[in-house]
């Protein structure tokens, strides 16, 4: 079944699979430098948790936006946009100097980088066949699977080696890296279909969430 994709189809699985991992990876690396930062911060424990719980927050609230911004935007500039975006903020968090200003980095990093995983599997199921569906997901799934494990071990060691900042600052070549296939493979696909935004719905999902 492999010999069936076409060239378009693996390099639309390096897109998503690479773009999944970045995404994985930062999501998961903070966890394992937060006694780093409530060090160097000087923030309490639940102080410091907030780290974690605004990203989150962040993330589920702009996730449903996902539909609306590729019908407006297209595949290749939402998710070349979302990683540009994504990389940016991540950066900006290691570059913080107060506990303040990184909250406002990592909720700001959750928004941008919400269209990252939702894109990915909307987009393998489009490009593939549905006779594809079940070995293209699993190969996708892959990537998510793999960035959760890769986060915690490369963060904490780049942490430990050189300082909690870095744990950020890696992603950078990382999120350039994912851009270079994302150009090649994704196209306008979905613009031009938008529906009007349900503007009240979206801020109620936000303020339940």
């Amino acid at each position: 079944m492999l010999s069936e994709f076409t060239s378009r189809q693996w390099l639309t699985l390096l897109t998503v699979q690479m773009c999944t991992i970045l995404f994985g990876v930062t999501v998961t690396s903070v966890a394992v430098i937060l006694p780093q930062m409530k060090g160097a911060l000087a923030a309490t424990q639940d102080q410091i948790a907030w780290v974690l719980t605004l990203n989150l927050v962040a993330t589920a609230a702009a996730t449903p936006l996902t539909g609306w911004l590729a019908s407006k935007l297209g595949w290749r500039r939402l998710m070349v946009g979302s990683v540009l975006g994504f990389t940016a903020a991540s950066v900006a968090c290691g570059t913080a100097t107060s506990l303040e200003t990184l909250l406002v980095f990592r909720v700001v990093q959750g928004a941008l980088g919400a269209p990252i995983f939702p894109m990915g599997q909307a987009i393998i199921l489009a490009r593939f066949e549905r006779r594809h569906h079940p070995i293209a997901v699993m190969m996708w799934g892959v990537g998510g699977v793999m960035g959760p494990i890769l986060g915690p071990t490369f963060g904490g060691l780049v942490a430990d080696i050189l300082d909690w900042r870095w744990s950020f600052f890696m992603i950078l070549p990382l999120g350039l890296l994912a851009c270079i296939p994302a150009v090649l493979a994704l196209g306008d696909e979905e613009r031009g279909t938008s529906r009007r935004f349900d503007f009240l719905g979206f801020v109620l999902v936000a303020v339940g969430i």
